[in-house]
């Protein structure tokens, strides 16, 4: 469910289902040279996903990291190609 909308600046939901709830929010701000993006979770994991929450939280962010290096290498392939 989205919580959240601001027209290219945010971007916020939620999910109550599935094994645990999550909270996700994303905002765009101009940044030198570029734009800034912010991605920030929270999420209550329990049971076995407690357990294994750090295990979890390593791989979500280097999934992260690498999804957010394939956005920034296909925006600024589309900004070269427009000069």
């Amino acid at each position: 469910m989205v919580t959240e909308y601001e027209l290219n600046r945010t971007y916020a939901g939620r999910s109550t289902s599935g094994p645990f709830p999550i909270e996700a929010r994303q905002s765009y701000e101009p940044a030198e040279g570029g734009t800034r993006v912010t991605f920030t979770i929270e999420a209550e994991p329990g049971g076995f996903f407690k357990v294994a929450e750090p295990v979890l939280l390593n791989l979500y962010k280097r999934q992260a990291e690498a999804e957010l290096g394939s956005l920034q290498e296909f925006m600024e392939a589309g900004l070269d190609r427009s000069l």
